[in-house]
């Protein structure tokens, strides 16, 4: 391994790589990905305002923690002998997020809150994260980061966190929203509410299913069909009684 400075977004990094062919370069570049990610996800917050942007940098923010300041220190695993990184390695917090985000993105379009995209905007979306899931942990054992055993767990704890986050939100996204919109701050940005609606099973492959881009005027027609149905019955009595005055 030797040191190569490479250019990267935020400036040029010294970083340990085999050698200097092109692939070594594409795997350091794959490596950091997580920080363009997360880059790229503060930046369509700030943009967009959208609920669902906060869950996931909410999450990703906690998994990170949990696994550099807890389980690693726990677990207490070296690096494969050679690695320019002298802190714990198991497991591989690139691999784990990279699971995580990849699980949750699929659910998404598959079963939650963007199943109505269209098909070939799926595949294309399908394939990107795919061939990260590839790129990212392999560029982490190419690099000499971590052996394959870690990368192994983390991808699969990352695959778990996914399913585990994607369900909490589905289940109980209705009380942190209760929870959210009593900030202050979260009222000062405006936030869009883009997730589910109450009562609404992203499990369930009901077409009928309600979502937030559908019109709310069935709901209130049936909030209000006691209302309607005592209106009309008061209207057909009143018609029957000016009926009977005039024979």
């Amino acid at each position: 391994m030797v040191y190569q400075t490479v250019p990267l977004f935020f400036g040029i990094v010294s970083i340990c790589m085999p050698d200097t062919a092109f692939f070594s370069y594409l795997m350091v570049y794959m490596s950091f990905n997580f920080y363009y990610f997360s880059v790229v996800l503060a930046i369509l917050f700030f943009l967009l305002r959208r609920l669902s942007i906060l869950y996931i940098i909410f999450f990703t923010a906690v998994q990170i923690l949990l696994n550099e300041k807890i389980l690693k220190n726990i677990i207490r695993q070296d690096r494969p002998k050679g690695s320019c990184s002298d802190d714990y390695g198991m497991p591989s917090s690139h691999s784990l997020l990279d699971l995580f985000w990849v699980t949750w993105f699929v659910l998404e379009i598959t079963i939650g809150t963007r199943k109505n995209l269209k098909l070939k905007n799926k595949i294309l979306i399908t394939f990107v994260v795919l061939l990260n899931t590839v790129l990212v942990p392999y560029s982490r054992y190419y690099l000499g980061y971590h052996t394959g055993l870690q990368i192994i767990i983390g991808s699969i704890m990352g695959f778990f966190w996914g399913l585990l986050n994607f369900f909490f939100i589905s289940r109980y996204n209705n009380k942190m929203k209760k929870w959210l919109w009593s900030w202050r701050i979260t009222k000062a940005f405006a936030l869009i509410d883009d997730y589910y609606k109450v009562g609404e099973n992203p499990f369930s492959f009901d077409s009928n299913n309600t979502n937030n881009y559908e019109d709310e005027d069935q709901e209130n027609l049936t909030v209000n069909k006691p209302l309607l149905e005592k209106t009309n019955e008061n209207y057909n009595s009143s018609s029957s009684n000016d009926e009977a005055e005039l024979n």
